[in-house]
């Protein structure tokens, strides 16, 4: 969300990657409510469902959102790239196994996406589906790409071979800044959270942003970024976080839970 903001550019997420996002996030807020109610009710699994369902579709995709949903057309069309897709790309349980990894990658070029954004690197062996990409002519550029490839690529190709960490540090500083600025420690331990986080997948860039954090201009950027965050852009990055925070506060009360 960040660098949709940073750069103006809009992002897409595919089929798959949409469904699995409203998996992992309806099983992290049922246990969330798991933890602090005494007997479960079938009810709040479906209020869960239904709330995360309209999180992502109204305040993460779409016109409202910061991304857009790409993917084939017709089931017919994803199965076609599938099947032409090199299966010795990706490691699955059998030859007769379709993976997820699969399903992504046939919906990102069935939709004419330039690039897919994977850290599935143990999954997906990117250099050999490229290499097929290029010589079938799917594509004139390598097709998957690790996370740092996939932030070269959307930072502009007169940066692919050096990242910009400032302007990486800049992006991570918008995304944490609170509402109301704090002592300069607290806003650090902040940033180092989210960078942290950020490692497990963009591997390498939390640590940047951290080294970042601890340099020279570390106070210059957090006062651009005090600017910056008033922008509309990064307001509506900013506040796709609280719309799913209070979509799910909201439904809970309603269901007569005090959380």
């Amino acid at each position: 969300m960040g660098l949709c903001a940073l750069t103006g550019q809009r992002m897409a997420i595919t089929p798959t990657v949409r469904q699995e996002m409203f998996k992992s996030v309806c099983y992290s807020e049922r246990q969330y409510i798991r933890e602090r109610v005494g007997e479960w009710k079938s009810e709040y699994s479906d209020i869960v469902d239904q709330e995360v369902k309209a999180w992502i579709d109204v305040n993460f995709l779409g016109q409202a959102g910061l991304f857009d949903l790409r993917g084939s057309k017709t089931r017919a069309e994803r199965n076609d790239w599938i099947d032409r897709i090199p299966a010795e790309a990706f490691k699955a349980p059998s030859d007769s196994t379709i993976t997820s990894d699969m399903e992504n990658v046939a919906h990102g070029l069935a939709s004419g996406a330039e690039g897919l954004i994977t850290n599935n690197c143990g999954t997906i062996i990117h250099q050999t589906l490229n290499v097929w990409a290029l010589r079938e002519g799917v594509r004139n550029q390598p097709f998957l790409l690790n996370p740092q490839e996939g932030v070269f690529r959307v930072l502009g190709e007169d940066r692919a071979n050096a990242l910009q960490w400032a302007e990486m540090h800049l992006c991570a500083i918008c995304m944490v800044m609170p509402r109301s600025r704090r002592p300069a420690a607290q806003e650090r331990e902040l940033l180092v959270t989210f960078a942290t986080r950020l490692n497990s997948t963009f591997p390498g860039i939390g640590n940047g942003i951290i080294v970042e954090e601890r340099g020279s201009s570390r106070d210059a950027r957090w006062q651009e970024a005090s600017e910056m965050v008033r922008r509309e852009d990064w307001r509506l990055a900013r506040e796709v976080e609280d719309h799913r925070l209070g979509r799910l506060r909201r439904a809970r009360e309603g269901a007569g839970l005090g959380f």
